[in-house]
């Protein structure tokens, strides 16, 4: 079994999850889904912002997290940024109905940047805990799309972008993912801890640690879990079938992800998993070679739902 020290075997590219990349010199991001992190200066921001492809059915909103030190702050920035009616309430329900709504500005897509978010609401844990939920449950409507009975929307591309300069960018990572809306979601959630995250694709990460991401991304109904370990297991076995990964480095990472205790409590497809995983522990016991067979039958059934 491997520590969280131990030497990193594989490097894959996990699109599905996050990416790192650099549009222009010096600007960093971190992207999961919805939500990205721009570690870079004020002036690399405005640079990355100008360089966005602009048209006339996408809205950028750019707040300036200097002016939100408090609410009342924070609320002012938004209703300049997206153009909230003079009737707005300057409470979170106000907060909450406008950007829910934003039926005022005619765009198919928004992108919202805001600058210097480790500046947001510094002294006020709780408030900014309640921004987090709204802003993020927002961005998942729009997404998602909305098919209420007096209130129907398309699904609607809406990104998040949080900015901060080199230095503050652990502080403001850590921030956020420490606060309850990171731990607890909604089923069609995709909120990871990026830092454990990174780790777990480096393949350096400690089981205890392991345990805690399948946990964090869905306590309630595991599906998240369930997709990250899903994914891994075919990207373990696409490296086996490459010869990218030796038979014994491919068994102990099996292991490595191997939680009967856990996988009891699978839910929907998550049978599906511990059907492979059974079948690679049998092979393994019994001292047996992973066939290219076997293999592309293991991706063919994590990939497409199937029966073993």
């Amino acid at each position: 079994m491997r520590d969280k020290n131990s030497k990193k075997l594989l490097n894959w590219d996990f699109k599905k999850q996050l990416q790192t990349i650099r549009p222009i010199r010096n600007v960093k991001i971190k992207q999961c889904d919805y939500l990205h992190f721009l570690f870079c200066d004020n002036s690399q921001l405005d640079e990355f912002i100008e360089k966005i492809p602009k048209n006339n059915d996408k809205y950028i909103a750019k707040i300036a997290g200097k002016r939100c030190s408090d609410l009342d702050g924070l609320f002012s920035e938004f209703k300049r940024a997206f153009k909230f009616p003079d009737y707005f309430g300057y409470n979170w329900a106000a907060f909450d109905e406008c950007l829910n709504d934003l039926d005022w500005i005619s765009a198919d897509s928004y992108l919202l940047v805001i600058e210097d978010m480790d500046k947001i609401l510094v002294n006020d844990s709780a408030n900014f805990e309640s921004f987090l939920k709204y802003l993020f449950n927002t961005a998942l409507e729009w997404i998602n799309g909305r098919n209420y009975d007096d209130f129907l929307t398309k699904k609607t591309p809406f990104d998040i972008y949080f900015h901060s300069n080199e230095k503050s960018s652990s502080d403001i990572v850590k921030r956020i993912f420490e606060t309850s809306v990171s731990t607890t979601r909604p089923i069609d959630e995709k909120m990871i801890d990026l830092k454990i995250l990174e780790k777990y694709l480096d393949l350096e990460i400690s089981k205890d640690e392991l345990g805690e991401l399948s946990q964090g991304f869905a306590p309630v109904k595991y599906h998240g879990s369930i997709e990250v370990h899903k994914e891994h297991l075919i990207h373990l076995l696409e490296k086996y079938l490459k010869k990218e990964i030796s038979d014994n480095d491919f068994v102990d990472w099996v292991n490595f992800i191997w939680f009967s205790e856990w996988y009891t409590y699978f839910e929907e497809d998550s049978d599906l998993i511990a059907s492979v995983m059974n079948e690679l522990e049998e092979i393994d016991e019994e001292g047996k070679e992973l066939t290219v067979e076997k293999a592309e039958l293991y991706i063919n059934v994590l990939k497409n739902n199937i029966e073993v």
